[in-house]
């Protein structure tokens, strides 16, 4: 799968550029607002596929219910991706 390689190196871009930009950096190059927004569309896209990925619970059991997928990811990762994306 390379979805989730692809989502791991933007974090890690993400983790490592976004504090030296604030930090040290005024006027941005207009390819870092590029970038930064690849980046938060992607986030996006994942958050959207992310409501329609099955998933198996603590019992192994594939759960494949979409309302039921949304609601398990409401209560879990949403918040936390909604704030990737979120301006700064």
């Amino acid at each position: 799968m390379v979805w989730n390689p692809v989502l791991i190196i933007l974090f890690c871009w993400t983790a490592t550029v976004a504090p030296f930009k604030m930090a040290f950096i005024d006027d941005l190059p207009f390819y870092y607002q590029v970038i930064d927004s690849v980046i938060d569309t992607v986030i996006v896209i994942d958050i959207l596929i992310t409501f329609r990925t099955a998933y198996k619970d603590k019992n192994d059991k594939l759960i494949d219910d979409s309302y039921k997928i949304a609601v398990d990811y409401i209560k879990t990762w949403l918040l936390l991706d909604v704030m990737a994306v979120f301006p700064y």
